[in-house]
């Protein structure tokens, strides 16, 4: 069953040299993502433990934007079609398709 979590994205650049004024508040806006049940426990999972840490304003949506800041630096850098080629790499992985390292798709060559 997918879940649909609404999110709160940051609208803002990411760009690092974009000025803003001591002032302005960042935009956001919000959005809705499907998720299976067990990305939506992770979430959720991983909240409670920021909330137990002591991070009384931990929810989905932080822990969400975490995972996409850090997605866009393992991006940053690449082509288009390394970008798409990422995707479709994992996408297989996680389907039991591709050899989690090159280490085993040597190894199956090997056989």
């Amino acid at each position: 069953m997918v879940l649909a979590v609404q999110l709160y994205a940051v609208v803002a650049s990411m760009d690092p040299n974009r000025k803003r004024s001591k002032g302005t508040a960042r935009s956001y806006r919000v959005i809705a993502v499907s998720l299976f049940d067990e990305e939506a426990d992770a979430a959720e999972q991983i909240t409670a433990i920021l909330r137990r840490g002591g991070w009384p304003k931990a929810n989905r949506s932080l822990v969400i934007r975490e995972a996409l800041l850090r997605l866009t630096d393992e991006l940053a850098g690449k082509s288009s079609e390394e970008i798409f080629r990422y995707f479709v790499d994992r996408y297989a992985r996680r389907a039991g398709q591709l050899p989690s390292s090159p280490a085993d798709g040597n190894r199956a060559k090997r056989e």
